[in-house]
């Protein structure tokens, strides 16, 4: 796996040099980067006039501070991007058991193989040629696994990694606090889960940089419909081409279009539900409860 992964980063790094007019992700995170290596921490979330006549950084810490290794050591920062996909695979590897379950636990592994395979070739995606997101695979992945331990110092850990990179995850928070409270009525657990994400915003946000990539971060949606229709002018196949809601909208979207690309991701849960009810046997089973989290993180 890690020499297919090498093999693979390798070849899109060659073919595609980092150029902000392709994508810009990267080249702003990597500005990011240098200003923090260089001491300049106020200016790290100021405008890059280098990019775009002065691009705004958006990225909250936890998504940008790992690709300061790769400014450090002067190594392409999509090596990042593929350590991240390579952790994430290698938990999967480290809890598969193929002694258990064998039929079910061979398709997993099928798929997981086909789903790395599809990561590292297919072109459209992007995911190592352009992205960041091999790092927020790795928090999320890291978010599973802690949900499944059930420890609660790794879950503050990982759930403050996982919204300090993609903030999305902060609606996450209450109903996890809810959980512990109500239904867990395990204060002591709350405590340490709560503790340990402020301690995670206070290290990474806050002593650093102050509120200034919170407040980006709250300002950043009422850009988005902005976004979306210069996007729908300048490259409208992103809009027919995706199976984003806005496909909907689209002409070429046809009934079989919209079944061919919707149905099986309208129904993947609940066939999810059907397997964690069941198990192989066809025989209703009872779950632990993190089993559960992990479902509802994945919906």
């Amino acid at each position: 796996m890690a020499l297919a992964i090498c093999y693979f980063t390798r070849a899109w790094i060659i073919d595609t040099p980092l150029s902000f007019y392709e994508a810009d992700m990267l080249p702003i995170i990597k500005t990011m980067c240098q200003r923090f290596l260089n001491g300049e921490w106020s200016m790290v979330y100021q405008p890059i006039p280098e990019l775009w006549s002065g691009i705004q950084p958006i990225y909250l810490p936890a998504m940008w501070i790992p690709f300061v290794f790769a400014v450090e050591g002067n190594f392409d920062l999509r090596w990042i991007t593929a350590a991240g996909l390579f952790f994430s695979f290698s938990f999967f590897l480290i809890l598969w058991n193929p002694v258990q379950k064998k039929i079910l636990a061979h398709t997993v592994l099928a798929a997981a193989a086909i789903i790395l395979w599809w990561l590292l070739t297919e072109p459209s995606h992007n995911f190592i040629r352009l992205t960041e997101e091999g790092v927020v695979v790795f928090y999320y992945c890291l978010l599973t696994l802690a949900l499944l331990s059930e420890n609660y110092l790794l879950i503050g850990l990982a759930a403050a990694l996982c919204a300090l990179s993609r903030y999305m995850l902060a609606g996450w928070f209450p109903a996890m606090i809810l959980y512990l409270l109500l239904i867990k009525k395990q204060p002591k657990q709350l405590f340490i889960f709560l503790v340990t994400g402020t301690c995670v915003l206070l290290l990474l946000v806050i002593f650093p940089f102050g509120l200034q990539p919170i407040k980006i971060s709250i300002d950043l949606p009422a850009q988005y419909i902005a976004h979306a229709e210069r996007v729908w002018k300048d490259n409208p196949q992103y809009f027919f081409e995706s199976m984003g809601l806005p496909n909907f909208s689209v002409q070429q979207a046809g009934i079989f279009y919209t079944a061919y690309y919707y149905l099986p991701h309208l129904s993947f849960p609940y066939h999810l539900y059907w397997v964690v009810l069941h198990g192989e046997n066809g025989k209703r089973k009872s779950w632990p409860i993190s089993h559960w989290h992990v479902l509802n993180l994945r919906l």
